[in-house]
């Protein structure tokens, strides 16, 4: 169903997932990522998704320190959305953080993906609020062996 990997920054992998999360995540808001300061991200975690040479799907992780990170930008192809690759890229995720030692997950979900989320454990925390033009949600998802 698809080989995950974690992925180097700043190598081709690294680029099609900029152009994943481009096309995804940004461009339908009228948005660019290319706009952003992407050279902070050489600090954060990448992972994804690949049929063959292609990435179908991809997500950052943001260190927060005291074993939390965030979850940015995650996204799926259109053309794979439905398939269970998101639950795939996730539950691989957290396993490769739990082996880093890290505790517990946060995120910013967009308010159509909350389901998805929820299914996958997390819980909703606080109000909606505004972030790259649409609602979202805080969400959390302790992960940890406590």
């Amino acid at each position: 169903m698809g080989q995950f990997l974690e992925i180097v920054h700043g190598s081709g992998q690294y680029r099609q997932a900029c152009l994943l999360r481009n096309a995804t995540l940004r461009i339908p808001l009228g948005l660019d990522l290319y706009d952003e300061d992407l050279e902070s991200e050489s600090a954060y975690r990448h992972f994804g998704v690949f049929d063959g040479e292609e990435l179908i799907a991809c997500s950052v992780i943001v260190p927060l320190g005291s074993g939390k990170v965030q979850l940015k930008q995650m996204a799926v192809d259109e053309a794979f959305r439905g398939k269970g690759i998101g639950r795939l890229l996730m539950e691989r995720v957290e396993e490769c953080l739990v082996v880093s030692g890290v505790g517990e997950i946060r995120l910013h979900a967009r308010e159509t993906a909350l389901g998805f989320y929820e299914q996958l454990g997390f819980v909703i925390e606080g109000e909606r609020f505004l972030e790259v033009s649409i609602l979202h949600r805080s969400m959390s998802k302790w992960i940890g062996s406590d």
